[in-house]
């Protein structure tokens, strides 16, 4: 599949913001004003709840209020964060060279100038995507007696990059806040994002979105943010990554990496 590369970098960077989200009533209101802040304005959001039994609906639909970039859609029957990813960025990326960013919907951006960042770094038509450091909301035990935060993901080294050992590496480095081209995006074969039983991965959609989008776009079109820009809630207590669902995860994340790689992407210009 080949895309025609047609931002020469002239042309203002286009974001298009999707939030998957459930029972994320406590947080729906901060994660969506941290959007609605930013100093950088050229983008679309959709915050999409996956069939809370709370009210994340309401309060969404609230605070975005009679903001045209914004739509709040509620899933009719439950859904999970991978395939809302899919239908949101369906619905809210429209040109190959837009810029999805993903901000969950019980996290947020860290500041208001999180997107004008991202576009400095996206006005060049040769960054397809990139990832970065996040902060968690609490620290660990271990993080108070140290007196400091530990950084969310460090960059791959060199060697990963060069031979594209993104599923062998034993880390997953690259998290939030992760943003990439449409164009990349849709150069993921559907077939890879499903289980066994022919529906989304439940869980690791991060992996299997971001394993073959870093392996297509290689090292020239990548680009890792050293800044903290979004904070990661794990004081929500329907995380994934809490304790009783790690297994499971860990098992969909080996599923992913068993997966063959993919060939670097070419683009016609």
């Amino acid at each position: 599949m080949s895309y025609q590369a047609k931002n020469d970098g002239t042309e203002p960077v286009k974001f298009a913001i999707v939030c998957p989200a459930w029972e994320c009533s406590r947080w729906a209101e901060r994660c969506l004003r941290s959007i609605m802040s930013q100093t950088y304005s050229n983008f679309d959001c959709i915050y999409i709840d996956a069939f809370s039994s709370d009210n994340t609906f309401d309060v969404a639909s609230a605070v975005v209020g009679s903001d045209s970039r914004f739509s709040v859609v509620r899933n009719e029957v439950r859904k999970f964060p991978l395939e809302n990813i899919v239908i949101g960025t369906n619905q809210v990326a429209k040109d190959d060279n837009d810029v999805i960013v993903i901000v969950d919907g019980d996290d947020w951006l860290a500041h208001d100038r999180v997107l004008e960042i991202l576009a400095g770094i996206y006005r060049n038509p040769d960054v397809w995507l990139s990832y970065g450091n996040h902060a968690p909301l609490r620290r660990t035990l271990k993080e108070k007696l140290r007196g400091r935060k530990k950084k969310g993901t460090y960059e791959y080294p060199d060697y990963v990059y060069q031979y594209a050992f993104y599923r062998q590496f034993p880390f997953f480095c690259s998290g939030h806040v992760r943003a990439y081209r449409k164009f990349l995006f849709d150069s993921i074969r559907d077939a890879d994002l499903r289980d066994d039983d022919g529906g989304y991965f439940w869980g690791g959609g991060d992996a299997a979105t971001m394993y073959p989008m870093l392996e297509m776009a290689t090292k020239k079109h990548i680009r890792y943010i050293d800044e903290v820009l979004y904070i990661y809630n794990n004081d929500h207590g329907l995380s994934e990554m809490r304790p009783e669902t790690r297994d499971a995860k860990n098992i969909v994340k080996m599923k992913i990496q068993s997966m063959p790689k993919y060939q670097p992407l070419e683009l016609s210009r």
